[in-house]
């Protein structure tokens, strides 16, 4: 089988792609995030890790293990928690992989050669027990964390083609600030957080947040094996995008591109608002400029503007003070502390982090070369 790896910032329509890819005959992929090769390279790749010690981690404690509907326990909602899994029989999953893992040819593999056919052999069995014959291509959802480990999945996988999500970053937010304010009227997400800031969304979690996709964009746009999507096309006229993406995987372009779904079931969606979809919905996009301060727009607009522009958004305020923006800092900052502070050990926690964020985002914007000429 070929491979392809789907990455993109969080809430950036990686699941929506997934789920219309789903039905593919000619594909073998998982509907949600498992991130294979980042929990690979961030947990197993050394000479130590079996076979057996993937099977037990991606079997039992990864995502995959939400496939088995024996299993108790609650799935985020806002993640993976909508995906019907229903008529999938896990335990025959489950039974092909022990059985590989006892095989001559795996049971003494190491390092490189372990990843690359365990990966394989793991969408291999998926796709025995989906009644997928031939696969031709396997499609692993990295997600946000894929954009740290390019260099490393070529060396691994050096004909791997990526596909990378774009979605405006400002509707990204608002995303962000909804589910923070489900989570503090009690709804279970441990994937997010509850306490989100414009300044903390551009700056947090460097090397997987929305800026490390402004230096793969300049690092591999041109060459071939890299397609980036926008999810707003994506969304406006699936038909199109899908069969971009067709001709770019070199398999058919068939009706079931345009429906979303997982293994087969009816796709419910992820949306924040917890809505559920009935299939792809346009009705969505440019909720920023309902939802979002003006201060939180310009401080995203300045801080992502090479984003922005490269991914061809329309950027309201071109021309920016730089106090200005200082001001929008330390005021959104000020404002998000006030929403959900907490007089607790977390609540100190994370006054310290709205503080840590604060200072690197002032350096930025005083003396970061990048933003100096704005």
């Amino acid at each position: 089988m070929n491979s392809c790896f789907v990455i993109g910032p969080v809430k950036s329509g990686t699941t929506l792609l997934i789920s219309l890819l789903d039905s593919h005959p000619e594909l073998a992929l998982f509907p949600m995030e498992v991130k294979i090769f980042t929990h690979w390279i961030e947990r197993f790749a050394d000479d130590k890790t079996r076979y057996s010690h993937l099977n037990d981690f991606f079997l039992k404690s990864s995502k995959i293990k939400l496939m088995d509907e024996s299993r108790t326990g609650t799935a985020d909602i806002m993640n993976s928690g909508r995906i019907d899994f229903s008529g999938f029989d896990f335990k025959a999953f489950e039974q092909l992989q022990k059985e590989k893992s006892v095989m001559s040819e795996n049971y003494n593999l190491t390092g490189p050669k372990l990843i690359q056919k365990y990966i394989l052999d793991l969408h291999r069995s998926l796709s025995q027990v989906l009644d997928v014959p031939n696969p031709k291509v396997f499609v692993s959802k990295e997600g946000n964390h894929g954009a740290n480990y390019i260099k490393e999945i070529i060396e691994l996988f050096p004909q791997a083609r990526f596909i990378v999500l774009v979605r405006d970053p400002r509707d990204i937010f608002v995303s962000f600030k909804v589910i923070a304010e489900k989570k503090r009227q009690g709804v279970h997400s441990p994937t997010f957080k509850d306490n989100v800031s414009a300044c903390r969304f551009v700056n947090g979690n460097k090397g997987k947040n929305i800026s490390s996709y402004t230096e793969l964009y300049l690092e591999r746009a041109h060459e071939k094996n890299f397609i980036f999507v926008k999810y707003e096309n994506l969304v406006r006229d699936p038909v199109e995008e899908m069969t971009k993406i067709a001709q770019y995987l070199e398999i058919d372009n068939i009706a079931s591109l345009q429906y979303p779904s997982n293994f087969g079931n009816r796709w419910g969606g992820n949306s924040s608002s917890m809505g559920e979809f009935n299939g792809v919905e346009s009705n969505r996009l440019n909720k920023w400029a309902r939802e979002l301060a003006t201060s939180e727009i310009r401080v995203i607009e300045f801080f992502l503007g090479e984003y922005l522009t490269q991914a061809k958004y329309v950027i309201e305020r071109t021309k920016i003070n730089r106090l200005r923006i200082l001001a929008d800092v330390i005021g959104t900052e000020a404002q998000s502390i006030k929403t959900s502070f907490r007089v607790s050990a977390r609540g100190v926690y994370y006054f310290g982090k709205h503080l840590v964020v604060t200072m690197k985002a002032v350096y930025s914007c005083l003396f970061d070369v990048k933003y100096l000429g704005k």
